[in-house]
């Protein structure tokens, strides 16, 4: 009996505004989704079943998500849908750590590309975050770049005036 875990996380931040590209930044949110589709054939999980996704950040600070899935609550073939918004605690590397409790009970869980996913201590995904400091720092030192160009381009035109 397995089932297929599929995960994604996105930034909920509009900064920096000056790029397309957001970026999850502190104290601002950020959202997960997590899809369990039952790949066996027979309703999953076998025994209720306690699952916790965490961020762990480089502060030593975590955020934990939970949700329990009732015995036999997905059929062969369907899904368990499940979002959640949560907030960026600190700057840095954040990592996603999964725990299952029971793990196993004849159960696996398999990634989106169909790996198995191991019970370890060790991250799944991770993303990160940078602190509204440093994108202001950034922000001050484009304005630096152009003013410092524009200063550029008054000198060589007051030499060419002359």
């Amino acid at each position: 009996m397995s089932a297929r875990f599929e995960f994604s996380h996105k930034t909920l931040s509009k900064k920096p505004r000056y790029r397309r590209k957001k970026e999850y930044v502190e104290g601002e949110e950020f959202a997960e989704s997590v899809r369990i589709t039952n790949v066996g054939d027979r309703p999953f999980p076998p025994v209720d079943m306690h699952i916790r996704i965490s961020a762990s950040f480089a502060t030593r600070q975590e955020s934990g998500w939970e949700f329990t899935l009732k015995s036999g609550s997905i059929e062969p073939g369907k899904s368990f849908d499940s979002h959640t918004e949560r907030t960026v605690l600190a700057s840095g590397f954040a990592l996603f750590e999964f725990k299952c409790n029971p793990f196993g009970q004849g159960a696996e869980f398999q990634d989106e590309r169909g790996q198995a996913i191991e019970l370890s201590p060790t991250a799944f995904d991770s993303f990160h975050a940078t602190s509204t400091l440093e994108l202001a720092t950034l922000a001050g030192l484009y304005f630096a770049a152009i003013g410092t160009i524009l200063a550029a381009v008054g000198v060589i035109l007051t030499a060419l005036l002359r």
